[in-house]
């Protein structure tokens, strides 16, 4: 898949998820930071540590939360990766981690298909349909 095409794909999952696939990108931010907004009118932030397995996953996860207006801090005097976000649960359960886990899925798919094109094109065997496992 091109890259062009990848982000497609991520525009899209974001658009499926909000319950609109017609729906613009711009207008897909503005929707979730709408419901961010009323959401918090009727309730209280929470505090939430999220561990993020990666790096790639961790600049999506970094990525949505900039595009949403929601800030990403490291809670003071832990010394582990975990990631620290303020916004309601409900906020957490319904909107924000269905789109963040749709598009880390999309995103390892992709990066896997990117890793093994380049590591068959860098590195060709000489055995019909590849090493296998096993």
């Amino acid at each position: 898949m091109t890259e062009a095409k990848f982000v497609e794909q991520l525009q899209s999952i974001e658009a499926e998820r909000l319950g609109d696939a017609a729906v613009s990108v711009s207008e897909a931010a503005v929707r979730v930071r709408g419901r961010l907004a009323e959401m918090r009118a009727t309730e209280t932030d929470e505090e939430f540590a999220v561990s993020v397995p990666n790096e790639a996953l961790r600049t999506v996860f970094v990525t949505l939360c900039r595009r949403y207006g929601i800030d990403v801090f490291r809670a003071s005097k832990r010394r582990d990766a975990r990631l620290m976000i303020r916004v309601p649960s409900t906020f957490v359960k319904t909107v924000f981690m269905p789109i963040f886990d749709a598009l880390a899925e999309a995103t390892e798919s992709h990066l896997a298909d990117v890793a093994e094109r380049a590591l068959r094109a860098a590195f060709p065997t000489d055995r019909p349909g590849g090493a296998g496992v096993g």
